[in-house]
């Protein structure tokens, strides 16, 4: 089989992820099942705020025959329908470093969880990106410590769950804070999830949901090698108290649920699939190096499917690129010279860090396509510089906001 056939394979494969979680449909569908909100009640609020937020309001706004207010809270350049639509007020703010347009929308989302009327039913719709489009700060801690903060952690390669955990203590609306805002109103909120384990608590830094002391306890290992600075305001951070309870939030799509429709679509063709069982949380250049070698030792055609969040340490100078480009030029020069074998590593959401692309579809002649077009693969990869290197080898994935956010996707295929 050509390697553009299975290049054209590889962009199928993610077509049929990104659909089975489209937060437009997955809302919908809850709430058809569910019949929210209940017969006579008054009309609900929606609230939506991650990188998916203006789809899942889409889907709220196709079931629900009137609303009391819709607030949507999304990443720059992110805002799509329903945001134009009358009546509908859309917010973006930074990410993954938040910026004053997140402390702004935080300040609004309190201003109308007050104004609300106690009986208005409330829906609350949250995916990834939460932690850093909504905020507000505890005295004592500014803007700039806040973005030097989340600088560093994205740069010490620390998993998801250590960032968020840091991220509470700096917070007022993180770790379960923004629940005291609910009252006893009616309430539904629906998740996606974009963190390993799927935990509540961790997804958008689980603004509504109570925690416990172990999930606030910040790991010895990040403690011990944290600057002073970082540690320093820490301490002008205050531990997240415990929140009122309220129903739990549903999960509506997830990792597993991209993975699962991909291995079901592979399949469906006649392509022997190899499913991860649990999501990687490995280093990028790792996962790289291994899908890379898992291809060349295959001996017959298949697909190796899987899904998680990829780390990356970034040097003192880093280049351009994300994690998801990251692994797959690791990957590359694994498969250089070796035909009939491509890797595709995206990010469900359609970005990939702060590059305007979601991620990589390399094959065995990428390295090749590099060099001619005057870059060093290794030399690349050294620097974390590796979106460039893909734009001149024809293989960045640009995709655009998806309406979803399910973590990172990564289909290897053996033709």
């Amino acid at each position: 089989m050509a390697t553009a056939a299975l290049r054209d394979l590889a962009r199928d494969l993610l077509r049929h992820g990104l659909a089975a979680v489209a937060g437009d449909r997955q809302v919908a569908a809850a709430l058809q099942r569910q019949r929210w909100p209940a017969a006579g009640l008054p009309p609900p609020a929606v609230v939506a705020i991650g990188k998916a937020a203006p789809a899942m309001a889409a889907g709220a706004l196709a079931q629900l025959q009137a609303v009391a207010a819709v607030l949507i809270i999304t990443r720059h350049g992110h805002a799509a329908y329903p945001c134009g639509a009358a009546a509908v007020e859309c917010l973006e703010a930074g990410h993954p470093l938040p910026d004053q347009a997140s402390l702004d929308a935080g300040a609004r989302l309190q201003q109308l969880l007050r104004q609300l009327p106690p009986a208005t039913p409330l829906l609350i719709l949250l995916s990834g990106g939460s932690s850093a489009l909504i905020e507000a700060l505890p005295p004592g801690v500014t803007l700039a410590d806040l973005i030097r903060c989340n600088r560093w952690l994205l740069a010490s390669g620390a998993d998801i769950d250590t960032i968020n955990r840091v991220r509470k203590r700096l917070s007022l609306l993180k770790g379960g804070r923004l629940a005291a805002l609910i009252g006893r109103r009616p309430l539904l909120q629906l998740v996606i999830s974009d963190v390993p384990g799927d935990d509540p608590r961790v997804i958008g830094s689980g603004p509504l949901v109570a925690h416990d002391t172990a999930a606030l306890a910040l790991p010895p290992a990040l403690l011990a090698q944290a600057p002073r600075w970082l540690l320093q305001l820490l301490q002008r951070g205050i531990a997240p108290t415990p929140a009122p309870p309220l129903p739990p939030p549903q999960l509506i799509a997830s990792n597993a649920t991209a993975v699962a429709a991909v291995a079901a679509r592979a399949a469906a063709l006649g392509w022997p699939v190899t499913r991860h069982p649990a999501p990687f949380s490995a280093p990028a250049l790792q996962l790289g190096r291994c899908y890379g070698e898992a291809l060349r030792s295959l001996t017959a055609p298949g697909v190796l499917v899987a899904g998680g969040e990829s780390r990356v340490r970034l040097p003192a100078q880093p280049g351009y690129g994300g994690r998801n480009q990251h692994l797959a030029l690791a990957a590359a020069i694994r498969l250089a010279g070796w035909p009939d074998r491509v890797v595709l590593a995206v990010g469900s959401d359609g970005s990939d860090g702060v590059t305007g692309a979601a991620g990589g579809l390399v094959d065995g002649a990428t390295v090749a396509r590099a060099a001619a077009a005057g870059f060093a693969a290794r030399q690349t990869l050294r620097r974390a510089d590796a979106g460039p290197l893909l734009d001149a080898s024809g293989d960045l994935v640009v995709t655009g906001a998806t309406g979803t956010n399910v973590m990172d996707l990564v289909v290897a295929i053996r033709g």
